[in-house]
């Protein structure tokens, strides 16, 4: 199991300003190989980044993670606009 949390400040741009749908000004990476939370996110952060070669169960509203929190697939990527400070905990579906 590799799950990895990446923190953005904001969504890019292209040459003609217009916003695209990928982060920009990563902050940290964070890669966990249990289930469990990650750190607390940056104050900074906007967007975060998980990618996970497990299905895995991730709670968006804090405290304890169940099997009926949102699912991502294994194999996958999912960008997310967040709050920054909050805490995101995971376990494998």
């Amino acid at each position: 199991m590799l799950v990895t949390l990446s923190q953005f400040v904001r969504l890019g741009k292209d040459n003609n300003g217009n916003v695209m749908p990928l982060a920009k000004d990563r902050i940290s990476c964070e890669a966990r190989t249990v289930v469990g939370s990650f750190a607390a996110l940056s104050v900074n952060t906007q967007f975060i980044r998980i990618a996970t070669d497990t299905a895995i169960r991730v709670n968006f509203a804090s405290g304890t993670t169940t099997t009926s929190d949102e699912l991502i697939p294994a194999n996958s990527t999912e960008y997310l606009a967040v709050n920054g400070g909050e805490i995101y905990s995971f376990l494998a579906a």
